[in-house]
């Protein structure tokens, strides 16, 4: 049985000892099925089982060492299986890593998987031969930024048509959104973005063949 997603913001509760009980109570729920194995997903794990220090409240250790008691504690649950995520697991308590069985690094898209989302923006926005330019562009880009920018160039063509029937987002015009869409994410390479060299040797080049062809 796979419960639906949670994030640790959710089991965080005002009040004194809430929190405590509804994990306690989430966990419970599978004494009831023995027979079946039971998964629960966090995310964003390190707000519920950060880092314990001198300035740590009581509220907090609490929270952890209940979290503990269930993960190979007093009160494991056998047939409970926790996947968690988080991207600060530096900022992670150390008994609480040590008692999860596997840690999965999950990187940025590949160009394939970049492609895949890409993929999600309709025939009638973009041009396909794009889509390869474009995965090229987005390189280093996180799937939650690639599929903003997808949102954004639909979005961009569906208010255009209402003026412009026929219109398409072009190579340039994607560029410029990939290069917004770095700098809201910080998607830098050196002080630049990747887009906006890409737009810059674009340009550069399009200038040089103006001026071969005013030269001849």
């Amino acid at each position: 049985m796979v419960g639906p997603p949670l994030a640790a913001g959710e089991l965080n509760r005002p009040l004194v000892g809430e929190s405590e009980r509804v994990l306690i109570a989430l966990c419970q729920r599978c004494y009831r099925i023995p027979y079946a194995m039971c998964c629960v997903s966090i995310d964003e794990i390190d707000s519920l089982a950060p880092k314990r220090d001198e300035d740590s409240t009581e509220g907090k250790i609490d929270k952890i060492s209940v979290l503990l008691s269930l993960i190979e504690g007093i009160k494991d649950v056998p047939n409970l299986m926790i996947l968690c995520a988080t991207n600060r697991l530096h900022m992670m308590d150390e008994a609480f890593l040590r008692r999860m069985s596997g840690k999965f690094f999950v990187g940025r898209p590949s160009s394939d998987a970049r492609i895949a989302i890409l993929k999600t923006i309709p025939d009638c926005a973009l041009e396909p031969e794009i889509l390869d330019r474009l995965s090229v562009a987005t390189t280093n880009f996180s799937g939650a930024a690639v599929r903003a920018l997808t949102r954004g160039i639909t979005v961009k063509c569906i208010a255009t048509r209402r003026s412009k029937e026929d219109y398409k987002v072009n190579y340039i015009e994607a560029l410029e959104m990939v290069d917004r869409t770095a700098q809201q994410y910080q998607i830098f390479f050196g002080c630049e973005t990747l887009p906006r060299l890409l737009l810059r040797n674009l340009r550069i080049k399009m200038l040089i063949t103006n001026f071969d062809s005013c030269g001849k």
